[in-house]
This record gives structure tokens, C-alpha cells and sequence, in this order.
């Protein structure tokens, strides 16, 4: 049955025919309808997009694919919340807005998301809604964004001093792009940015985490065997993924107690395409500057052969060195 809507003039004539107050009335409601309608879909739309989200996260397991689906799903509603204004989405949407901005953030390490995690953050503030939680986690977002001048300044925000320092960066860095890392100082409040050369010969390079329990085995497997311990030291370069950093201190901490597997921070995972994935731990073999053999984390002791016959064939042309965390910095 094809639905009757009534015409306007016949609309305009009722109106007229109501004592003006009912007419006001009828119109405060129509108008705080409408604005309900319009509160909800809002509210749609920011809890569709997070659920979104929060399910493919969970779903796709391989990092490059995940970010790629996260992407897709975030930049809808990141035009949508641009469209509407953050300031005018509720404390619940608002909140719903961080999160999401803040699962990007998570995995790319994009400075991009990790300013608009800081929209949502200012309007957090502004609604005197901040957590001490959010603001251990913005910090920790720009740190590992590599916004050290938005980290330092954020921590001179009233409310913020009690938060942990930023490291102090000193750029050591030549002339010519490479890739790079982060080298912690002993102090573990500074870091010294260095070029490592992974462009000539045969290399090797280790990804792995003082947090990671499975690189722990590893590390614990290679210092067990003097001379596995040796050839790692004398020819790995082992870094850590770009990421959340728990502390400083305690990569100082490690590779005191570590000399075999001294690690450094990747200053950005762009710069180092030769590795597939950022998975802890990852044994690699670069030959002048491509991926040319891989080993893939520590299920148990056994996978100490592995790795013997990984750094047997680079053997003929790999230089050893004294220090494995500059092992292949260039000077």
C-alpha cells in the first residue's frame, strides 16, 4: 500500500488552526527529536566503527594484513568525526574515538594517527575526563611515534609531572639515508640516533625484545654455548622493534647484563624493508641489502641448530666486530 504524505498547505493550515502555544510546543518536540535522531546516528556510527575495529584486530593475526584492514576501517570514520566536529560527539563517542585512533596508532607507529589520538585526547581534557591511564599512554604513543618534541613538551602539561622523562636524542647520523636505530646510553635516559650499514656483504640481524619471553630463551640457549655466543656476538646485530617501550632503564639494564645480545631500538621500521615481519624473535641474513635467509622464533633448544647452520653460511663475508649493538653502524 503506497504510503499518503499529507501536503504542506494542509500541514501550514492545522499549524494555524492550534493555539500558539501547542504550536510552540509541537515544534520544541519535532526539534528535540531530530536532535535525538541525530545524537544516535552519531553515536552509530563511532560504536560500529570501534566494534570494526576492535574485531579485526583481533581476526587477522598477520601485522601487514591487520594494518591494512585497520586502515580502512578507521579512515571512514576519522572523516566522519571531521564532517561532524569531536566537539560535538558525546563522552561515550569521544572515548570510542580515542580508542580507535589509538589501535592505529598502536600498530603503525604512523605520527598521523598519533595526532589525531591527540584530538581526542585535548577533548578528553577539555571535558575534564582524562585518566592518568591516558596520559601514560600518550606519552608512550608519541615515544614510540618518535615524537620526542610533542613527548617532551606534553610532560611540561599541568597534571603530567609525574610521568616518566623522554630519553634525550643526540643524532649521530651521516649525510647519506640508511637505516637506523636508537642506541640507549647507559644512563637509560638518553639515546644516541646511528646509521647501520646493511647495504654490502653479508649481514646479520636479529630481532628480538627484553620483554619477549621467547627471545629470553634464545638469548639464555646462545649464552649457554660459548661458541654460538661468540659467533653471535661477533656478527649479529640485534634490534628491537619500533614500538611501546616499557622503560629505557631496563634496555640499559640488558645489555649490561647481555654483552652477547646487546640491543637497540629500530628508530623506524620503514627504513628497514629487508624484514618481513617484526615478530620476536627473527633471525635474518642480509646480503647486500636484500633478505637472503630467515629463522623464525625460539619453540625450543633445538632451534640453536638452526641458527648455527644460519650463521655458517654467512661465514666467508661477514666481518666480525666487538660490539654487537654498533656492530654494522656506519662511523
Amino acid at each position: 500500500m503506497k504510503k499518503r504524505i499529507m501536503p504542506a498547505h494542509v500541514i501550514r493550515r492545522i499549524e494555524l488552526s492550534l493555539p500558539r502555544p501547542t504550536w510552540l510546543v509541537l515544534q520544541l518536540l519535532a526539534l528535540l527529536m531530530a536532535t535525538a535522531a541525530a545524537t544516535a546516528t552519531a553515536s552509530d556510527r563511532v560504536a560500529d566503527a570501534l566494534t570494526a575495529l576492535r574485531r579485526t584486530d583481533r581476526d587477522i593475526v598477520e601485522t601487514r594484513a591487520k594494518v591494512t584492514a585497520l586502515a580502512q576501517r578507521f579512515e571512514p570514520l576519522l572523516a566522519f568525526v571531521d564532517r561532524t566536529g569531536v566537539g560535538r560527539l558525546t563522552d561515550e563517542d569521544v572515548r570510542g574515538f580515542d580508542e580507535a585512533a589509538a589501535i592505529l596508532s598502536f600498530y603503525t607507529n604512523e605520527r598521523r594517527y598519533t595526532k589525531v589520538m591527540r584530538r581526542a585526547y585535548d577533548e578528553l581534557a577539555r571535558r575534564k575526563l582524562v585518566t592518568p591511564k591516558d596520559r601514560r599512554d600518550m606519552l608512550a604513543y608519541y615515544v614510540a611515534a618518535r615524537m620526542l618534541a610533542d613527548a617532551h613538551a606534553f610532560i611540561d602539561l599541568p597534571g603530567n609531572a609525574d610521568l616518566p622523562a623522554p630519553p634525550r636524542e643526540r643524532d649521530e647520523r651521516g649525510a647519506a639515508a640508511a637505516a637506523s636505530v636508537w642506541r640507549v646510553e647507559d644512563d637509560g635516559a638518553s639515546v644516541v640516533r646511528r646509521d647501520v650499514a646493511v647495504g654490502g656483504g653479508a649481514q646479520v640481524v636479529i630481532v628480538g625484545s627484553p620483554w619477549c619471553g621467547f627471545s629470553r630463551k634464545a638469548v639464555a640457549a646462545i649464552e649457554a654455548d660459548p661458541v654460538l655466543a661468540e659467533r653471535v656476538r661477533a656478527h649479529a646485530t640485534w634490534v628491537i622493534p619500533q614500538g611501546i617501550v616499557p622503560g629505557f632503564g631496563e634496555i640499559a639494564a640488558w645489555n649490561r647484563d647481555h654483552p652477547v645480545a646487546r640491543m637497540a631500538l629500530v628508530y623506524a621500521r620503514e627504513e628497514w624493508p629487508q624484514i618481513p615481519t617484526w615478530e620476536t624473535p627473527g633471525f635474518y641474513v642480509l646480503r647486500d641489502g636484500a633478505l637472503a635467509a630467515s629463522l623464525l622464533g625460539w619453540p625450543d633448544d633445538a632451534q640453536a641448530d638452526r641458527l648455527r647452520a644460519l650463521l655458517a653460511s654467512t661465514d666467508a663475508d661477514v666481518p666480525a666486530s666487538g660490539d654487537t649493538s654498533r656492530a654494522h653502524e656506519s662511523p
